[in-house]
This record gives C-alpha cells, structure tokens and sequence, in this order.
C-alpha cells in the first residue's frame, strides 16, 4: 500500500486499487490512515532515505499533504517539548513545573475525591431521616432523549422540474437532516467525490465532500448529508463531482428536484 502512496504502483494495480476504493469505505480509510502514518515516519526521520525522496517528490500530486505535513511537524516540536521532565525542587516546585497535562489529571482527581466526600456526608445526614425522605415526591419527568430526525431523497441523473411528482418531495417541519443518495455510473476513477446544492436560479446553498459512496450492482450511489436549515420549498440543482488527484474538481451528473 505504501508503494501505492509513494507512485510506485504500475499503472494496472493503481487502477484496480481504486477501484476497491469506491466499492470498500474500510479500504478508504485504511489508506488514510496510512497516509498520516507515512507523514508522521516523514517528520520523525523514521522513513528511509528512498522513501522519503519518493514522498518529496509525490507532495505536488497529493492534495492537502503540505498542510498535513506541517501540522505534524508542529505536533511533533509540542510532543518533544513536553516529554522534557522538570527540575526536581521539592513538591510544590515540582507541580508548579510540570507539564500541563499531569496538572489536569491531578485536578480532576483531586475534583473526583471531593465530590465523594460530599456524597457520603450527604448520604449520611439523609440516613438519618427516612420518614422525611419517604415523604418527598420521587417521581420526575422524563426528558426524551433528542435524535436527529432525517428526511431521505433518492435522486437519478437527469431528474427535471417536468418528472412530475417523482422530482417533489414534502420535507416534515421536524426534520434536522437532509440524506440524499444521489446514483451514478462510474466515467473516472477518483478517489473522492463531492457535491454543491444550488437553487435553480443558481444561488448557492450548501458544499462539502462526500462521506460515503456505496455500490450497487452496476451504479453507485453518492451519499449526501445537509443540514435541513438550509434547505427552503424551492428547486434545486445538485451537482456531484469527482476529485482528481491534483485535487480539481470534474463534474460527474447534476440532479435536480423540488422541495415543497
């Protein structure tokens, strides 16, 4: 996966790696988590030297590995400067220079013995009045708890306004999010997708990346998470798009649909 990373793939086994990408979410996330583990090895010194070469020269081709790289090796100065101990100058020396983190334990355990100590003296002076206690009302309100409550469209390439009642959907008042799977054939391989709702006036309302892509048989399905506030009875556009490896966008299929 590595030699995937570092562009040393032949072109046939890069393809069909992505490929398993779109149809496999845990695949997806594996190679990202072995980017992060490539760039920390970068920042440590850990990777060797052809390696390190190889990623130098891969960091114009993948996108966002600059910010990536710096934020890791900021990570790593903060992680050194604190795994320097202190002085020793007696206890109290000692705890006003330690590192912020031992400081935070400690409080929370110090916070956590004093609110045992104010539960068993409370439970000592509640022992000694059980008629009173049997006199309070127990019974409380129960609060529900609060899930989101989602509102699913199931959107095909080339929908229009004149589809009829198949391009208008009723979105309840009480909804929180909109999930719309939006279906697709594969034209490119990419590694990402994302979308863009505009209306059909073309006023932006909402962009972010795709989350999940499942297959599907032949089709593949795009899986699209909105806020519902930001969605009014209007029509709307949703336009998908791939992510290419420089990280241009390539429109894949507009969608469009009416909300009531």
């Amino acid at each position: 996966m590595r030699l995937y990373l570092l562009g040393q793939l032949p072109e046939e086994e890069r393809l069909e790696l992505e490929q398993q990408f779109f149809s496999d979410t845990e695949a997806f996330e594996l190679v990202e988590a072995l980017e992060d583990e490539l760039v920390q090895d970068y920042v440590a010194g850990d990777l060797p030297r052809a390696q390190r070469e190889l990623l130098e020269r891969q960091l114009g081709s993948m996108p966002g590995m600059q910010a990536r790289l710096e934020f890791a090796r900021t990570l790593h100065r903060k992680t050194r400067l604190q795994a320097v101990p202190a002085t020793p100058r007696g206890w109290l020396s000692g705890w006003l220079h330690a590192p912020r983190l031992w400081q935070l334990a400690a409080a929370a355990c110090l916070g956590v013995l004093l609110i045992a100590i104010a539960i068993a003296v409370r439970s000592g002076r509640t022992s000694r009045a059980p008629i009173e206690i049997a006199r309070t009302p127990t019974e409380t309100p129960a609060h529900p708890t609060s899930e989101p409550n989602v509102f699913a469209l199931v959107l095909t390439p080339g929908l229009s306004r004149a589809a009829g009642d198949g391009g208008r959907y009723t979105m309840p008042r009480n909804a929180t999010e909109v999930q719309i799977k939006a279906e697709f054939s594969p034209k490119a391989h990419y590694q990402r997708y994302s979308a863009r709702l505009k209306t059909a006036d073309g006023v932006s309302v909402w962009s972010g990346e795709v989350r999940e892509v499942q297959r599907q048989s032949d089709k593949l399905h795009a899986i699209v998470q909105i806020p519902a506030d930001r969605i009014a009875p209007n029509e709307y556009v949703l336009t998908l798009s791939g992510i290419t490896s420089s990280g241009a966008l390539e429109d894949v299929e507009d969608y469009s649909f009416r909300v009531l």
